[in-house]
């Protein structure tokens, strides 16, 4: 998952746009269900952590820690409304 995360964050830093961000979560998303199963929650919950993490590394350019900011927000408010079973 570590790798998959990695490659998803590097996109996300690099969208030029909010649409090809957007767009990069959403394929993020159906690439993590078709490839690893159905433990959306997991994924989510790893890629929440890994962008803040991200988001405090040294020599980042605004748009990248923008980028990483909005991509934070998008997967906590996926999480907050995606149905879980517990």
């Amino acid at each position: 998952m570590v790798s998959f995360c990695d490659k998803v964050i590097a996109e996300i830093m690099s969208a030029p746009s909010d649409d090809e961000l957007k767009a990069t979560i959403n394929k993020s998303l159906i690439a993590y269900k078709a490839n690893r199963g159905s433990d959306e929650v997991m994924y989510t919950i790893n890629m929440i952590v890994s962008l803040q993490a991200a988001a405090c590394t040294k020599n980042i350019s605004d748009k990248s820690l923008s980028n990483l900011r909005m991509a934070v927000e998008i997967f906590t408010e996926y999480h907050m409304n995606h149905d879980r079973p517990f």
